[in-house]
This record gives C-alpha cells, structure tokens and sequence, in this order.
C-alpha cells in the first residue's frame, strides 16, 4: 500500500490481479486496462490469454521444459 510496483511477464497469470495491464507490441503500447477488459477490447491479449490456458492444460512430454513454453510465448508476443 503506498507504493507503485512495475512487473514484467511474459505469462498472463503472472498479472492478473494487477490494477493496470500495459500490453506491448515491438517496443510499443497495444493495450492498457484490468484483466477482463484487456479480454474484450484487445483480440491479441484474448488470443495470447486463451494459448496460455490451452498450454497450461497439456502435460509436457519428456524432455520439454518451461523455458521452451516461455520462448513460444515470447515469440508470440513479437508477432
């Protein structure tokens, strides 16, 4: 309380709490809101929210770790 924090994420989960979500795209701001605004005024933020959810939902196979979904994610966010 008193106090402005910056979080920097790559997973949706990671904010979702958060008063103010500012989503980048190449360096500049694409959207700005709570959550479930984000959910309805940006179809990037929904498609990237919904491909997070899917990935959370599958099982990693054997040799697959964490840091392959994070740099899927990464490149989704570039494109």
């Amino acid at each position: 309380k008193g106090r402005t924090s910056f979080v920097i994420a790559q997973r949706i989960s990671t904010v979702l709490g958060a008063h103010q979500i500012i989503r980048l795209e190449r360096g500049r701001v694409a959207a700005i809101g709570k959550h479930a605004d984000l959910l309805e005024t940006s179809p990037a933020y929904a498609e990237i929210y919904q491909s997070q959810l899917m990935e959370d939902a599958v099982v990693p196979q054997a040799g697959e770790t964490e840091q392959a979904a994070v740099l899927t994610n990464s490149e989704e966010l570039t494109s």
